[in-house]
């Protein structure tokens, strides 16, 4: 799976960029990217905070242009899947260290998933509240300098 890791970015980086965006399938790849980077490594070790900061960032600007692209789908059938597709995004902004970026992001998919009426979002709603609320502690952190610097 890691030898994979390189395909998967690329194939992220079309998914995001073609003419046919596909929410479904975005999804699927960036739940992919996400639990790959978070699984021990060969050394049977989880990965560190600075690890999963360095691992998670280079799929930060990719994401950020799958957003952008979501735009679109917000008003229509494909909401909540849009929803749930900022929630992981959300994720990975935290793991990426990108506290800021996740704010925003995830307080959008809480708006949209109040809105679905299709199914129970109250899980999905409490998750990204935790997230959202961990976001918040470690965006203070960072603004004020109190959060702990790794070291090399």
């Amino acid at each position: 799976m890691e030898r994979a890791q390189p395909y998967l970015k690329e194939a992220l980086e079309g998914e995001v960029s073609k003419d046919a965006f596909q929410i479904d399938d975005t999804f699927t790849l960036v739940n992919i990217i996400k639990d790959l980077h978070t699984k021990p490594g060969p050394s049977g070790r989880p990965p560190t905070l600075p690890d999963l900061h360095k691992a998670y960032s280079q799929y930060v600007d990719i994401l950020d242009n799958a957003v952008k692209r979501t735009q679109e789908f917000l008003k229509g059938p494909k909401a909540g899947d849009v929803a749930a597709l900022y929630k992981t995004i959300g994720e990975i902004f935290l793991l990426a260290g990108h506290n800021e970026k996740a704010i925003p992001i995830l307080s959008l998919a809480i708006t949209i998933f109040q809105g679905v009426t299709q199914i129970d979002c109250s899980g999905l709603i409490d998750g990204c509240n935790q997230l959202l609320m961990l976001a918040q502690q470690l965006a203070a952190q960072q603004s004020d300098g109190s959060h702990a610097r790794p070291t090399k």
